[in-house]
């Protein structure tokens, strides 16, 4: 199975085998048009770069769309920072659509429906306000029972994770870097008309790597980056008290 490879080419061969299955790439708006459809969503969970990286191979791919979702709430990345809005940006011009992840855990809010939806449409007009894009679709990070039961419906937002698109499409996910169903033979197999997929593009690389050598060289990376940022924002000096060799395991 190809695609369990996770790279950037396996990721194009199983695209090229959706599109001449007859399905059309749709998105949240669209599905209704066709007989055959499928969306492509991204979570951003952890790397914006990468997700760049997939809309780029999209677009190369005869202007293939999908949806990409960013956390506001993250250790990982910082929405706010110019070289992140740019990346959002050009996810956006390179004609994809550009939705909220949201993390319910970083709210108190006491399975109090009325509560959450007040901070979702809070952070979906922030996103709005940093990107200069109007979001319209969320998709839920790593959501409760409770909210995957409750249908959530928020005013003027979809809802990727609603019963439509959860329950009444084919879905299909490599979270925690496994597909627990062969997405190829489904794809290949043509039994359901709508099928909605989530990627997450952290897990891809050029070469077939390990789920260990993917997060092990994630956090190598990461010490280099805070290295980095220490240098150019704090300490000019930094190499006097630590060598990055020190830190380039």
């Amino acid at each position: 199975m190809g695609i369990c490879k996770f790279t950037y080419n396996a990721y194009q061969k199983f695209i090229t085998s959706i599109l001449h299955n007859g399905y059309v790439i749709g998105n949240y708006q669209t599905y209704t048009d066709f007989e055959k459809v499928c969306i492509l969503r991204h979570d951003i969970d952890v790397d914006i770069a990468k997700a760049v990286k997939f809309a780029e191979i999209e677009h190369a791919m005869d202007g293939v769309q999908a949806s990409y979702f960013v956390l506001l709430n993250t250790s990982f990345y910082n929405a706010f920072e110019a070289r992140n809005i740019k990346g959002i940006k050009k996810i956006a011009n390179l004609g994809h659509l550009v939705g909220l992840h949201f993390d319910e855990t970083q709210y108190v809010w006491g399975k109090n429906i009325n509560c959450l939806t007040e901070y979702i449409l809070k952070e979906v007009n922030l996103l709005e306000q940093i990107i200069e894009i109007p979001v319209n679709i969320i998709s839920m990070h790593r959501p409760s029972k409770f909210l995957l039961e409750s249908n959530l419906c928020v005013p003027g937002i979809i809802n990727t994770y609603s019963a439509l698109f959860f329950k009444d499409f084919k879905y299909l996910s490599d979270s925690m870097h496994t597909w627990r169903e062969d997405a190829e033979k489904i794809i290949i197999d043509g039994k359901f008309k709508r099928i909605h997929i989530l990627t997450h593009p952290f897990w891809y690389t050029d070469q077939p790597e390990t789920m260990r050598d993917k997060v092990y060289n994630f956090i190598i990376n990461g010490n280099l980056q805070l290295y980095n940022e220490l240098h150019k924002s704090v300490l000019p000096n930094i190499n006097n008290l630590i060598k990055q060799e020190e830190i380039e395991i």
